[in-house]
């Protein structure tokens, strides 16, 4: 991967605010987070190369290693999607034959998620560059920086994925009356 211009997040920021005029944007989590999130899923295909596959399946994957014979329902969970949209994901996965479903001997119903042999060679190949990419955010961010960023994104998901009975999925916000 061929690193670009190292940008501190000061630059990053005063990038926006001289060329945007968008300082109340600028000034919310959701859209910086937003922005960052297109940012880094650009930065990431570029680095993977990879043009059949999207990150989501990258994702799936790899879930899928780690887990052989993993609930297609209990994969949707963990990627926190519903299981309608992960079954065109599989599909696609088992097109490329790269994953198989099989049917789950205790659940007639359910299917489990393998990958092939092909499978496993392409998500430890891809797994090796998305190391690299990583690796390299962390030298650029700095390690504490890197480790610290990853905590708040991790407390933030906690907190926004509470959910309290008798509470609409809606907004978490709404429980102090912020949102609306």
């Amino acid at each position: 991967m061929t690193p670009r211009k190292k940008n501190t997040m000061s630059d990053a920021s005063s990038e926006l605010t001289d060329n945007s005029g968008l300082s109340y944007l600028e000034s919310t989590m959701g859209y910086v987070m937003k922005r960052a999130q297109m940012e880094l899923n650009r930065s990431i295909y570029e680095c993977l190369g990879d043009t059949e596959l999207t990150l989501v399946q990258f994702s799936v994957l790899s879930i899928a290693q780690e887990n052989p014979g993993i609930a297609q329902s209990e994969l949707a969970q963990v990627l926190g999607v519903e299981r309608p949209r992960l079954v065109p994901i599989v599909d696609r996965l088992e097109e490329l034959k790269l994953a198989q479903r099989r049917k789950n001997p205790e659940d007639r119903r359910g299917r489990m998620i393998y990958l092939t042999t092909e499978g496993h060679s392409r998500i430890n190949q891809l797994k090796a560059k998305f190391n690299q990419h990583q690796e390299w955010l962390r030298q650029e961010l700095g390690e504490t920086q890197f480790d610290e960023t990853l905590v708040v994104l991790r407390q933030l998901l906690k907190l926004l994925s509470v959910q309290q009975p008798n509470q609409p999925p809606t907004c978490a916000a709404a429980r102090w009356g912020n949102c609306r």
